[in-house]
């Protein structure tokens, strides 16, 4: 069993190394992905009033563009033309990083808007629900853009998000922006390291640091 030990702490040791990528690591990787998108889309943001950061979010908060109503989840149909363009291009530019990719997440967000009589945490709750029913009803029209063989890659990383009203648009002068609040983000995740392989790893060595 001691052989065992030896054997397993070699193992670990020799990939350990490879385990995490560092800060710098991370945001190199998501400029890079930044450019690709960047190379693909540049022509195209103006007119759908998007934007891409350089940690790879491309959201879609510009004042020319209303993709939903105030209070609504439905997708307004000019953002969904939008969407039938960019999602499956998209999807073509980010498979290429499919080994760094964790998550492709989809956040749907509000404004700050809701009934003066609703307290606090109902207007934080009921932003929610709303918010969540934008992402997720912006995902399914997502995977309508796509051909079937294409969906098998994305559903394995594709996830949506609500994120109430805790993400508001503001203007120079810090006021809210109400219209551009209620908007739709896709971000991506990168992998920094198998965490959970890590977690097991060291359990496993515990267990085994009691046997002779």
């Amino acid at each position: 069993m001691a052989i065992l030990l030896i054997v397993f702490i070699m193992l670990v040791a020799s990939y350990s190394s490879n385990k995490y990528r560092s800060v710098q690591e991370v945001q190199k990787l998501q400029h890079k992905i930044y450019k690709a998108l960047m190379y693909e889309f540049e022509d195209d943001l103006p007119k759908w009033s998007a934007k891409i950061d350089v940690d790879a979010t491309v959201s879609f908060t510009g004042y020319n563009l209303v993709q939903f109503q105030q209070g609504k989840d439905e997708i307004e149909k000019k953002f969904k033309l939008i969407i039938d363009d960019f999602f499956p291009r998209y999807v073509s530019v980010i498979k290429r990083y499919d080994s760094s990719i964790r998550r492709i997440r989809i956040e749907g967000h509000t404004s700050s808007e809701w009934g003066k009589n609703d307290n606090e945490d109902d207007r934080y709750l009921k932003n929610l629900q709303l918010s969540q029913g934008r992402a997720f009803n912006v995902l399914r029209h997502s995977l309508d853009t796509l051909w079937k063989y294409e969906k098998k890659w994305i559903k394995q990383k594709l996830r949506s998000e609500g994120m109430s009203s805790s993400v508001l648009v503001t203007d120079q002068f810090g006021n809210e922006d109400k219209r551009r609040s209620r908007r739709t983000e896709f971000k991506i995740d990168i992998k920094h390291g198998d965490y959970f392989i890590l977690k097991e790893d060291d359990e496993m060595y515990s267990s085994l640091k009691g046997v002779k």
